[in-house]
């Protein structure tokens, strides 16, 4: 029922959990909220406090009002965690390009110099042989 990237996770504290442990999941979101249930409990009277000064009486509603929130905020998360891991694959992807560009210049470098050297080489037999026919 979770996301296997998230597996074994709280979704509020972004802690492991311990599979022994009873947990809270969304079944709106398909299980793709789970949390530990004392994380749960301590957002829930967060959001009371903000929303409702009677939390105890309105326990039910404050419940509802709480899956009205977070399952928006988890498809956000989501879409937020895609578009993080997209952007990783394109740094990942430049850096391989990056690190492909350097290793064709360094080989373009050492063709250059090697090509300088032939030249050298080249350079000095031919002077060696205007050498050996002067002094001949």
């Amino acid at each position: 029922m979770e996301d296997d990237s998230e597996q074994n996770y709280c979704d509020i504290c972004e802690e492991e959990r311990d599979l022994e442990d009873h947990v809270y999941y969304c079944i709106e979101c398909q299980g793709y909220f789970v949390a530990h249930i004392n994380c749960m409990l301590n957002s829930e009277e967060e959001i009371a406090a903000e929303g409702s000064s009677n939390m105890a009486l309105d326990f039910p509603s404050t419940s509802a009002g709480l899956r009205e929130r977070v399952c928006p905020l988890m498809n956000r998360r989501k879409m937020m965690k895609l578009a993080l891991t997209n952007i990783q694959r394109k740094m990942i992807k430049a850096t391989a390009m990056i690190i492909q560009r350097k290793m064709i210049k360094a080989t373009v470098m050492i063709i250059q110099r090697k090509k300088i050297s032939c030249v050298i080489a080249l350079a000095d037999e031919k002077n060696n042989v205007i050498k050996e026919i002067i002094i001949t």
